[in-house]
């Protein structure tokens, strides 16, 4: 899994929820969801790997902090309008 993510262009550490990569898998009509706790292995101790299979869907979530942040750019700094004044 972390190979995969890597491939895609890796996460950013400052705002990826770490402790709960999500990995979606559908078989025989069914959804499952798994919750991967990657920080571990960034760390460099031994843990178990998770093995993709073919159409697997892997979501690395945002940290809370992140998400908050998100929402002032968008909801407040994109409203005000940049004048170019300073006071």
């Amino acid at each position: 899994m972390l190979e995969a993510i890597m491939q895609a262009g890796g996460f950013n550490l400052r705002e990826a929820e770490l402790r709960n990569v999500v990995v979606i898998r559908h078989r025989n009509g069914q959804r499952y969801g798994f919750s991967v706790n990657v920080k571990p292995a960034l760390a460099g101790d031994e843990t178990q790997p998770f093995y993709l299979e073919p159409m697997d869907i892997v979501y690395v979530p945002r940290t809370e902090i992140a998400a908050v942040n998100q929402w002032i750019d968008q909801h407040i700094n994109k409203i005000i309008p940049d004048t170019g004044l300073f006071s």
